[in-house]
């Protein structure tokens, strides 16, 4: 587990952005949810399914 401060260091990005990301006052763009996934050393993965209707 990192601290704000660590994973933004090692995404490389403010401190203060990747609280407002914590704290749901941003949404991050598709290239800051990789730097974030580069710095928790894990892959981010999308996966597009079809909907089920009820």
């Amino acid at each position: 587990m990192y601290t704000v401060a660590e994973l933004a260091a090692r995404a490389g990005m403010k401190q203060a952005h990747v609280s407002r990301f914590e704290s749901a006052q941003s949404t991050p763009t598709l290239s800051t949810l990789l730097r974030l996934a580069d710095g928790l050393g894990v892959t981010l993965t999308v996966d597009f399914t079809t909907k089920e209707t009820p």
